[in-house]
C-alpha cells in the first residue's frame, strides 16, 4: 500500500494502529466540501448522474463546446503522487496533484474523463494550475492513462459504456457566483488561457445548491 509511508505497507492493521495512536480532530467546515458532499449526494440519488447539476457545455482544447448524453460521478479526492512518490508536474518540478471530483462524460457509448475542481473563492490561476497538472499527467503518461481508463470504466459500472478514452481530459471548475461583476483580468484569462475550462457558478439557498454555466456578460 503506497502513499502511507516511504515504503510499501503490507498490513492494514499497521495503518489502523497508527491512526488509533494519533487521532485527528475534525477540522473546520470548508464551504467547497459542503458543496462536494451535496453533489455526491445528488449523484447517488440519481444513479450516479450529475447531468441535472452540471448543466451546460464543457470545452474542448480549442474552446469549442462539448456536449454529453450523460455525466456520471466516478470518484472524489483523487490524488496522483505524494511526497514519497512524486510525479512530474506540467507547472514545473515534481510533487502531487489532487482532483476534487472525477466524472465521466458519456457520448455514443464512450466515456471521457472530466475533472471538477471546487472552490469557495474565485482563485482562477490556482485552479487552472491544478487542472492543467492533473490533465497533462494523465494524457501524456501512456501507462497511467491506460490504468486510468480501466479505473473509470469500472467506476462507471454501466453496460452502455463500451470504453473510456482519456486521450483528452476535460476540465471544469465550480466557484461561487460573484456579488459584483468579474474583473477584466479574470475575463481575459478565461477567454485565453482558460478557454478549454468549463466554469460553473453556484448559489446556496435553503440548504440546496444551484449551479449554472459562467457567463462573461
Amino acid at each position: 500500500m503506497q502513499g502511507y509511508s516511504g515504503s510499501n505497507v503490507k498490513s492494514l492493521a499497521t495503518i489502523c494502529g497508527h491512526f488509533e495512536k494519533n487521532p485527528k480532530e475534525p477540522g473546520r467546515t470548508v464551504p467547497e466540501k459542503e458543496l462536494q458532499a451535496w453533489m455526491i449526494r445528488e449523484a447517488l440519488l440519481h444513479n450516479l448522474s450529475l447531468r441535472h447539476v452540471l448543466k451546460g457545455p464543457f470545452r474542448n482544447g480549442d474552446g469549442s463546446p462539448r456536449y454529453f448524453d450523460d455525466i456520471l460521478f466516478a470518484l472524489d479526492e483523487v490524488q496522483l503522487g505524494d511526497k514519497y512518490h512524486p510525479v512530474p508536474l506540467k507547472s514545473g518540478g515534481a510533487g502531487s496533484v489532487r482532483c476534487d471530483m472525477l466524472c465521466v462524460g458519456i457520448k455514443d457509448g464512450t466515456g471521457y474523463p472530466i475533472l471538477v475542481e471546487l472552490k469557495s473563492e474565485r482563485q482562477l490561476r490556482t485552479l487552472m494550475k491544478q487542472l492543467g497538472n492533473f490533465a497533462s499527467l494523465v494524457m501524456h503518461d501512456d501507462g497511467l492513462r491506460k490504468r486510468f481508463e480501466c479505473l473509470l470504466q469500472s467506476a462507471c459500472g454501466r453496460e452502455n459504456v463500451n470504453n473510456v478514452d482519456a486521450s483528452q481530459v476535460l476540465k471544469s471548475l465550480v466557484w461561487p457566483a460573484p456579488e459584483t461583476q468579474c474583473s477584466q483580468d479574470t475575463l481575459d484569462t478565461l477567454t485565453t488561457k482558460g478557454k478549454d475550462v468549463a466554469v460553473f457558478e453556484y448559489w446556496k439557498a435553503s440548504g440546496k445548491y444551484e449551479l449554472r454555466p459562467f457567463s462573461a456578460t
